[in-house]
């Protein structure tokens, strides 16, 4: 089964990814928000992410010095694997290093967002 996840920006969905949901034809009813998902990722066998990589940062749970400690996030460390699409190696807007980009479970795919998706399909397909 296949879920998708997003993350909120202050309770309310950011407009461009509004957007980017209703051009790809993406239904309102089979997005999770990280509390209806985040239990979830443990027993994933994978998952898939793209851009905004600060909400899935995980120092935001136990590096106090962190300026985003504390915050929200999706918990895509629990899954058992994981790519993470981006554009390049960057920091991103938050200006820190990612460490979920380090673990053993992360696989990362560098390049256009939906190309990139596209490439993951075919190949899942391919399987």
């Amino acid at each position: 089964m296949v879920k998708l996840a997003i993350y909120v920006v202050t309770g309310r969905m950011p407009a461009r990814m509004n957007v980017l949901l209703a051009e790809a034809v993406i239904p309102y009813d089979i997005i999770a928000f990280p509390e209806e998902i985040n239990a979830e990722f443990e027993s994933a066998g994978g998952e898939v992410h793209h851009q905004y990589e600060r909400r899935r940062q995980p120092v935001t749970r136990n590096d106090k010095w962190s300026p985003i400690y504390g915050e929200p996030i999706l918990n895509a460390d629990d899954a058992k694997n994981g790519i993470v699409i981006k554009r390049g190696q960057g920091t991103g807007f938050s200006g820190i290093e990612n460490m979920l980009f380090y673990l053993d479970i992360t696989r990362m795919l560098y390049g256009d967002g939906q190309a990139a998706v596209a490439q993951v399909i075919r190949s899942v397909k391919a399987v």
